[in-house]
Parts: structure tokens; C-alpha cells; sequence
């Protein structure tokens, strides 16, 4: 299970920064706590910085934004958070339905597609 911001770890996003550097910022907070989970190394995928569990992105730096891999809860998601998006990593063909892409402002929401993206790449790789 992935360490979340009531967890014992104290993960929490608190860094203030704007636009690009923020992005960066909160990208960089997620990976100082998920690089301590078992399997989950930093890497490149659709040209831009990730993290991994063994071979599979689940989180996506997308310079003014972050992408989470959230598999069949992205209806949900958008439904309960609309500043959440599908996400498109190249801009030219359909987004991806299982990726959801945030800005980096909303810490909650931050927060709660990290713990799906960590999740739903977990379970699959079981």
C-alpha cells in the first residue's frame, strides 16, 4: 500500500512554487516518497520523466501537469473532481481512458490519484 498523507510517513505536499516548477516540484515530492516502495524506480516513458513499479509507468511528469494512471476509476474521478482530465501524452490522437491528468495546485486531488495510480499498477502486477 502506498504511503498517503494520514499514513505514519507523512507524506504531504507542501512546497510552494508556481507553473512549471511547481509541476516539477510536487512530480519530485511523490517520487522522494514512492522510490522508498518496493519496485517503484524513476525512469522515462512517452518522452518525459515517470515512475514505475517494475516495468509500468503509474505517474507522469507532463511539464504543466501531472499524469496518474488510474485504469477504470477515471469516470469516477472526473465525475467527482471536473479539474481532473483525460490525459494525451502525444496531443495528436485520442487521450488515453485509463490515464487522468491534474494540475499541480489541487494537492488533494494530488494526493488521491497517486494512491490509485500506485494501486492500480500494484494489482496489476500481481
Amino acid at each position: 500500500m502506498m504511503p498517503t498523507p494520514t499514513s505514519a510517513s507523512g507524506f504531504s505536499l507542501t512546497t510552494p512554487a508556481t507553473g512549471e516548477s511547481l509541476a516539477r516540484t510536487r512530480y519530485s515530492e511523490l517520487a522522494d516518497v514512492l522510490l522508498g516502495c518496493a519496485g517503484v524506480a524513476s525512469g522515462r516513458r512517452f518522452g518525459r520523466d515517470c515512475l514505475k513499479l517494475g516495468r509500468r509507468p503509474f505517474i507522469v511528469l507532463d511539464r504543466l501537469a501531472l499524469a496518474f494512471l488510474t485504469g477504470s476509476e477515471s469516470e469516477r474521478v472526473m465525475r467527482a473532481y471536473p479539474s481532473a482530465w483525460l490525459w494525451n501524452p502525444n496531443g495528436e490522437r485520442t487521450p488515453k481512458h485509463t490515464w487522468l491528468a491534474c494540475l499541480p495546485h489541487d494537492q488533494r486531488l494530488i494526493c488521491l490519484l497517486a494512491e490509485l495510480a500506485y494501486d492500480c499498477v500494484s494489482e496489476r502486477a500481481r
